[in-house]
């Protein structure tokens, strides 16, 4: 039965028109409900306010609910609150009015569905123009609420001037801020607060939309419902792009740091350094004991230097970026930077730079050095600099103090650095330093700035460039840039100027050269008799380094040079080595003698009489090393003599016939001739005769049984065969797709001799690449480091496959100056792999590139790490080079074959200090790495010790004089890391040998 209401339990009239009287059941169970629910909720309950006003013991806010008081809004739901001050009941609220009153209000609040027309916008330094410290809210706002109908509103801020159709609000300086839109008159405000809660309006809840909450100003991030954006250099990823790489100069103990920009999604952020140099300096010795963080304030427009932290401090990118820090004396950088693993930190290769060596430099202006003269510097600032004496003028007409030296390395593209130090007589007044190219003829000039540096003092200053070697077609006559010089013009009349300083470097990548590299001995004056003398009793033999197998192919000679077999070149006597290999076999009974003895030279090797084990002996004979004191034999570890067929197709025999099989069809050398068509060339038995014909593509002839034939097919008809006997021979040829991954020695020309030589055997070619019409994959100056991104300086990873692909092959923008291979990382990668944020990945190379892939590849890497980098570390970077390359080769391409090349360098002062230091040891790296992994399919091309030391570097060599009587001709030696055509010729030679052998499984 339900609880009757108190309307029914108290009403006058029943429903037929009678008086009603109140039953006693009904009473007592509505008030027994108002009794359970006030007392459930701690509340008290009385029949009337008599019996209430009775009862003084309740304590201070104690409620209480009336049910029979004779005045009807006494009782419930009226609450009676007990108050302890007053000692009486007072009237309270009517509770359950107030909790409909709640939940109204919740359910329009939590109901409500509010949408801004567009993005906000959060300016925190003034991009779009109206200050900094702005937010910018959408105007137009879509509103539903409960009981209202929907709508679209404008709100009824102004329009900012910056953004029309957005309302502008200032974001407060210094405090937290709270930005809504206010619904009473539908506008947009904004609160701040220190600390804790917002105070907010006395605006209803159901009023207020909350629209975004910032930070602090110059604190990263935000909390809002709505889609804001903020215009900051990271909102789309800019990096921080500088005029000049940055440089860390050790010497100095100083960090330079290059005018650069930035770009966010709506301005260009730029700074630039003072005019009175190229870099702002900041001093690195006290990160000897903290560290110090090197940032760019957007704010101030400011480099800035902030020292402290045991890590580097982290830069609200919407203030600022971070340029890089230093600790104990290094410095490190995410932007590119010279001093990382030595890139760039050229050496003065000069050695006439300072003092009154300048005017005995190998070339002075024009090669008058009596138009010139030494003189006592007289700036202070040079002096405290170290200089005392500078190079001037003495002929009025000629007010040009140049100074400089031969090129060492010309190749077109090839890095230099140069600087000048210059004294003027005039405050700021330097007159036009230049660095000039010259041809042999003296009178074909290059002629380019220099730019400032630093300015020491008004009448002291620093010019410099880096830049690359220029190709001699950029001005007339005939020959190659042989001399470079550097100084400044002025004409006569002009205030006068001094070179105080030169100092050049060539090649090594050089970006920049230490301000204190002066040497006094030429780096090109080194002589191998005055550093090897000793050694010839010292050390009786270096190390012979050849890897344990040789390449050949039937009827083409290769050599191999003895002295590219040390590991330390000597002009040694006394010392016999031999190539020992009898034919077939040491251990055959029937072995016939293979061995050729030199002191020095090369040896040349016929594949036809040569046996399938090699061993290189040396024996010196002149001194008393030994146990008997006879002296001492070396002997390198077997060499596997590989020697592929002349030809390059295949003959498969199938038999034919009713009689066929009688007789015996034997297998010449070569069974295939290289000028055989493919196809099937038929024999047939002829009836009655000793003989048997042979018809193929565009071929027939006649031969007699029992005699052997050669022609496209090499073979024999032996044994009783019977007439129509046949046999037919498919001819086929080998396919290869091969692919060199290089420096600048892996050239055109080398992909196009592999491809003629296997081509003349009878195969099919198809050299694998994206770089030219030939194609490989060789880059112009590049390091193994290039390839697995431990190097960033030099090539660019490409990011677009179709822009890629579709570049030149040569120039400043092509393909030889993008990194195809290295791949960003995801995460997951093994740590060993990763450099700089990317990976070498060949199965990614392939993907992108859609070439298919390569059953060989080589790789010609490593020269250019000698010449960047200590000779240990460049061996310890091949190596690590070496070992993610080649495994994710194999990974990515099965049944790939691999082969590990280095060339050799000529025989000259320079080139022998650069093999005894430091070839050696990556030599023996690519040896070692080989015997380690330990895979069939991954072999040494022993490259170094088939190239000429001499004639095979002969292509730059330039001719000083020529002897009218004889002939003769006097050549100064030009480029020592590229071979010539001749060369080129026997490098490939190796490469092709080593393919056709894989092919034919010998």
């Amino acid at each position: 039965m339900p609880i009757p209401t108190v309307d029914e339990v108290w009403a006058d009239f029943n429903s037929n028109g009678t008086v009603h009287e109140p039953a006693k059941q009904d009473i007592r169970r509505l008030t027994r409900f108002i009794q359970t629910l006030a007392e459930a909720n701690g509340m008290k309950t009385y029949p009337n306010k008599a019996a209430m006003d009775a009862d003084l013991t309740q304590p201070d806010g104690k409620p209480a609910l009336l049910y029979a008081d004779p005045a009807e809004t006494n009782n419930y739901p009226t609450v009676w609150i007990w108050d302890d001050s007053g000692n009486e009941w007072i009237d309270g609220v009517d509770r359950i009015s107030s909790l409909k009153t709640l939940v109204d209000l919740i359910h329009n609040v939590a109901r409500r569905v509010v949408v801004l027309a567009n993005e906000g916008i959060i300016d925190r330094l003034g991009q779009l123009g109206g200050g900094s410290g702005q937010i910018y809210i959408p105007r137009n706002v879509f509103i539903d609420l409960p009981g209202v109908g929907a709508s679209n509103i404008t709100v009824a801020n102004a329009d900012s001037t910056e953004k029309p159709g957005w309302a502008k609000l200032a974001i407060p300086a210094t405090f937290r801020c709270f930005a809504y839109l206010d619904l009473v008159d539908n506008t947009y405000k904004i609160v701040a607060a220190t600390g804790g809660d917002f105070a907010l309006p006395t605006t209803p809840a159901d009023k207020i939309v909350p629209i975004i909450d910032l930070g602090v100003p110059g604190s990263a991030g935000y909390w809002s419902p709505f889609r804001f954006r903020e215009l900051s250099p990271i909102s789309n990823l800019s990096a921080f792009a500088a005029l000049s790489p940055i440089v860390h100069s050790k010497a100095d103990n100083k960090a330079l740091f290059p005018s650069g920009t930035i770009r966010s999604e709506q301005t260009l952020f730029a700074h630039t350094v003072p005019a009175t140099g190229r870099y702002e300096e900041f001093d690195t010795a006290s990160s000897n004991t903290a560290v110090i963080t090197y940032w760019w304030d957007f704010r101030a427009n400011q480099y800035k230097a902030t020292a402290g932290g045991a890590t580097p401090f982290t830069i609200d990118p919407t203030i600022g970026v971070r340029l890089g820090w230093s600790w104990k004396g290094e410095f490190f950088s995410e932007w590119p930077h010279i001093g990382i693993m030595g890139a760039g930190l050229g050496k003065n290769d000069f050695a006439w730079g300072k003092g009154d060596r300048l005017i005995q430099a190998p070339h002075v202006f024009n090669d008058n050095p009596s138009r010139l003269e030494m003189v006592d510097v007289e700036d202070a600032a040079l002096i405290a600099a170290g200089f005392t004496r500078a190079i001037r003028t003495v002929d009025p007409a000629l007010a040009w103090p140049f100074v400089g030296d031969r090129i060492p390395d010309n190749r077109p593209g090839k890095p230099i650095y140069i600087r000048v130090w210059l004294e003027a007589a005039v405050d700021n007044n330097f007159a036009n330093p230049r660095v000039r190219f010259r041809k042999p003829d003296g009178v074909n000039v290059l002629s380019t700035p220099l730019t400032l540096e630093k300015t020491l003092s008004p009448r002291a200053a620093i010019f410099s460039v880096p830049l690359l070697m220029p190709e001699p077609s950029a001005v007339g006559g005939a020959g190659e840039f042989t001399v470079v010089d550097a100084g400044t013009f002025y004409t006569t009349g002009q205030p006068e100027v001094r070179v105080a300083g030169v100092q050049f470097s060539f090649g090594q990548g050089a970006q920049y050269i230490e301000r204190n590299d002066f040497p006094t001995t030429p780096a090109l004056a080194i002589r191998v008799a005055n550093l090897e003398a000793q050694a010839a009793i010292d050390d009786p033999v270096p190390s012979i380094l050849i890897g344990e197998d040789l390449w050949l192919i039937e009827g083409r000679e290769q050599s191999i040079h003895i002295d590219n077999l040390l590991s330390t070149r000597t002009e040694r006597k006394g010392v016999l080595t031999t190539l020992f290999a009898p034919n077939p076999d040491i251990n055959n009974t029937a072995a016939k003698p293979y061995a050729l003895t030199l002191e020095s030279g090369s040896f040349v090797i016929n594949p036809a009489t040569i046996g399938s084990k090699a061993n290189i002996w040396m024996h010196r004979y002149s001194d008393t090393k030994g146990g008997a004191a006879l002296g001492r034999s070396y002997r390198s570890a077997d060499i596997t003599v590989h020697k592929a067929s002349a030809s390059g197709k295949n003959g498969a025999v199938t038999v034919g016939g009713s009689n066929a099989g009688t007789g015996t069809l034997v297998q010449g050398s070569p069974f295939v001739d290289p000028t055989a068509t493919i196809g099937n060339y038929v024999i047939t038995v002829v009836a009655g005769a000793e003989t048997f014909s042979i018809v193929g593509p565009g071929y027939a002839a006649r031969g007699a049984i029992g005699a052997a034939f050669d022609g496209p097919i090499s073979f024999t008809l032996a044994g009783a065969p019977v007439a129509n006997d046949t046999w037919t021979v498919a001819v086929t040829a080998d396919t290869v797709r091969p692919m060199c991954i290089g420096d600048s020695i892996a050239s055109q020309t080398l992909a196009t001799y592999v491809r003629d030589i296997l081509t003349a055997r009878g195969m099919i070619v198809d050299m694998s690449g994206t770089v030219g019409p030939v194609g490989n994959e060789g880059r112009a100056g590049s390091t193994i480091t290039d390839h697995i991104r431990a190097r960033t300086s030099w090539l660019t990873p490409v990011t677009n496959w179709a822009s890629y692909l579709g570049l030149p092959n040569s120039g400043a923008e092509s393909k030889i100056t993008f990194d195809p291979f290295t791949k960003a990382v995801v995460g997951g990668e093994p740590p060993s792999e990763v450099y700089n944020g990317r990976r070498f990945d060949f199965a990614y190379y392939l993907a992108n590139t859609g070439i298919n892939p390569p059953t060989h590849v080589w790789i010609c890497l490593g020269t250019n790490d000698i010449a960047a980098y200590a000779a240990a570390d460049a061996a310890d970077w091949i190596e690590k080079g070496l070992t993610i390359m080649v495994n994710q080769i194999l990974a990515a391409v099965p049944g790939v074959y691999i082969g590990i090349a280095l060339p050799t360098l000529p025989r000259m002062g320079t080139a022998d200090t650069r093999w005894n230091s430091a070839y050696g040891l990556a030599v023996r790296k690519l040896l070692k790495f080989k015997r380690t992994l330990n895979h069939a399919r991954v072999k040494v091309l022993s490259i170094w010790t088939a190239i000429n030391q001499v004639t095979s570097f002969a292509s730059t060599e330039v001719v000083a004089s020529t002897d009218p009587e004889t002939g003769m001709q006097t050549l100064d030696n030009g480029d020592m890391l590229h071979p010539s055509q001749s060369g080129v010729h026997e490098y490939a030679e190796v490469v092709a040998a080593w393919i056709a052998n894989t092919v034919d499984g010998t």
